[in-house]
């Protein structure tokens, strides 16, 4: 009888590691791709682009202007 134990506790054990192996793996899977709340950023609008652009001087006046005029 304690030879049967012995190979069932063995097998139970490998089998539970297998199970947690699993598990693991699935949780990785399922939130590699999410991202985390901390680094979650709110999107630009156009204008908020379009004023960027303005401030490093890559625009002048009259583009912003005019760029401006076609955005709203």
């Amino acid at each position: 009888m304690n030879e049967h134990y012995w190979d069932m506790s063995v097998g139970m054990g490998w089998g539970s590691w297998f199970f947690f192996l699993l598990l693991c793996l699935a949780i990785y899977f399922l939130f590699r791709d999410s991202t985390p709340l901390t680094s979650i950023k709110k999107k630009e609008s156009p204008l908020d682009i379009l004023r960027k652009r303005y401030a490093k001087g890559e625009i002048n006046k009259d583009q912003f202007e005019a760029i401006k005029k076609d955005l709203v």
